[in-house]
């Protein structure tokens, strides 16, 4: 594993190659629509297709990658620091089955497309942490036909070790959805009492299981500390938090070079009440590993 100063000599490296390639990709833009501009119709064209040509065999490639150990960095050195067993999973470690499974958003394997990037994961405190940005759609059926909505943002997930069973529970945003698609991901649960009606949220459970008083405290902290909470899942499979149109990566411009001290940023400061969460769900009171 890259230590800090490896890190910034890959993401430099990458950034110039990143730059020039951009800048390359413009300036024979630029060429191309002079040529077209004095009548040299064949020459513009020409250089056009030839651009595009390269910019997706290696032009992307160059600032994918660019971006790719920039966000790397961020994670492992911002997002990540002071945990143990960090690793960049990029897009691998969430299936689209996995993810419809959960039932905690409405999204269906069979009919769409789940992308994920970004992916994350680490240790903590006996707790296994494990992130994702992601993006899907939806079928919005009170829109007619061939309609979709499509959402994105950061799922998490928590196992805990030796944490039992966890309640049947989805804790939702209202109106986060369109009114059919959440009518139909709610109709496997029944409707809780929730302690605050005005947080916005309506909590459901999957069986008889209910809330214990910490963890009706947990989601009131949670829903209070993390503004773009959309929904929690908790199953015998851990616990689930999705948080809408919230990121902790960004675009940058080609041959963007972070400092140290930028790398060091953490893009997600909801991660430690998450952290927090998650411990009161998993009842895990242990100091350390």
């Amino acid at each position: 594993m890259k230590d800090m100063k490896e890190t910034l000599t890959d993401i430099t490296n990458k950034a110039r190659a990143a730059k020039i390639s951009w800048m390359t990709y413009t300036l024979v833009f630029i060429g191309a629509g002079y040529m077209l501009f004095i009548g040299g119709w064949l020459l513009g064209l020409s250089m056009i297709v030839f651009n595009i040509a390269l910019y997706f065999l290696l032009g992307r490639k160059l600032i994918t990658a660019h971006e790719n150990a920039l966000n790397e960095g961020s994670i492992r050195f911002g997002l990540c620091a002071g945990m143990k067993k960090t690793e960049f999973t990029g897009s691998e470690g969430l299936s689209a089955e996995s993810f419809s499974s959960r039932k905690m958003l409405p999204f269906d394997p069979a009919s769409g497309k789940l992308l994920v990037r970004q992916g994350f994961q680490f240790r903590k405190d006996k707790m296994s942490f494990k992130g994702w940005e992601i993006t899907f759609h939806y079928p919005d059926l009170s829109a007619g036909k061939n309609k979709y909505e499509f959402m994105s943002g950061s799922l998490f997930s928590c196992t805990g070790d030796d944490s039992g069973k966890l309640p049947d529970l989805l804790l939702l945003k209202k109106n986060m959805l369109t009114g059919q698609a959440e009518q139909d991901l709610i109709s496997r649960y029944h409707q809780l009492p929730f302690s605050d009606e005005e947080c916005g949220f309506r909590l459901y459970a999957g069986g008889e299981e209910e809330p214990d008083a910490s963890l009706t405290a947990g989601y009131l902290e949670l829903i209070r500390a993390v503004p773009a909470l959309g929904a929690v899942r908790t199953d015998d499979q851990g616990v689930w938090i999705y948080l809408n149109n919230r990121f902790y990566t960004e675009k940058v411009r080609p041959g963007f070079i972070p400092s140290e001290t930028q790398l060091k940023r953490n893009p997600l400061p909801e991660r430690d009440a998450m952290l927090v969460f998650f411990r009161t769900a998993f009842k895990n009171k242990i100091e350390g590993e």
